[in-house]
């Protein structure tokens, strides 16, 4: 599958998260906590100041790529609309001249605790942008429902066509649209925030993957069967 990032996130201890492709990207904790679940370490994301950061490689300059992460939302209270990024490799929270890149978002949650924008995954040349994205609607759900599950979101672009594939509680779920733009820069990866720092996470990252191909169906499935190189389910908490 050529992956050029594969981060279990599960040391239990410590600043580092150790890369497992081969690749040696290995991150940096900023103040987010390990919890122990079962016989399972995670790294939890308070929405404040907490994220992790990849220093960019070469092995990291994707025109096309195929990015996975395993998220467990965790609700919380505020009057402020906020997007909750798992992981993102461009320049700030918008789209300007210089700022291509691509970004994996969990969900989006209003002001008024409504939910929205699930597993969005938007790609750049910092003039022209496209990605898709999931609502409760397409998970036949409502916002109480939504919290407190594992998802596993899935963000592939082959240089033409941005796509998302969802792997919920709820079901299976895929869009997709047309977009040609270079995605290319030299920005660190942060997972639990954007680039400026803001747009924190709130809930539990369990692993990130980052693969410098094309994933078909068949290989995201089984991904989706597995958890941190096993075949089995996230815990349930």
């Amino acid at each position: 599958m050529h992956p050029v990032l594969v981060l279990p996130l599960n040391e239990g201890s410590g600043d580092i998260v150790y890369d497992r492709s081969g690749y040696n990207n290995h991150g940096t904790i900023y103040s987010a906590t390990w919890i122990k679940r079962w016989r399972d370490w995670f790294l939890e994301f308070d929405i404040l100041d907490d994220y992790v950061i990849v220093p960019h490689s070469n092995s990291l300059d994707l025109r096309r790529l195929t990015v996975c992460a395993w998220m467990y939302p965790i609700e919380y209270i505020t009057d402020v609309s906020k997007w909750c990024e798992i992981c993102a490799k461009r320049k700030g929270r918008i789209w300007a001249p210089d700022y291509a890149g691509w970004v994996l978002r969990g969900y989006y949650r209003s002001g008024t605790g409504a939910v929205g924008d699930i597993c969005a995954f938007t790609v750049s040349d910092g003039v022209s942008n496209g990605g898709v994205n999931f609502s409760l609607a397409d998970l036949g759900i409502t916002a109480s429902e939504f919290w407190r599950k594992w998802y596993f979101c899935c963000g592939i672009y082959d240089g033409s066509i941005v796509k998302a594939r969802l792997y919920s509680p709820f079901g299976t779920f895929e869009k997709q649209t047309s977009i040609s733009v270079d995605i290319r820069n030299t920005y660190d990866v942060v997972i639990g925030a954007n680039s400026n720092l803001g747009d924190k996470f709130r809930g539990i990252i369990g692993e990130v993957m980052i693969f410098r191909n094309i994933l078909t169906t068949e290989q995201l499935d089984l991904l989706a069967s597995m958890f941190r190189g096993e075949l089995r389910s996230p815990p349930t908490f």
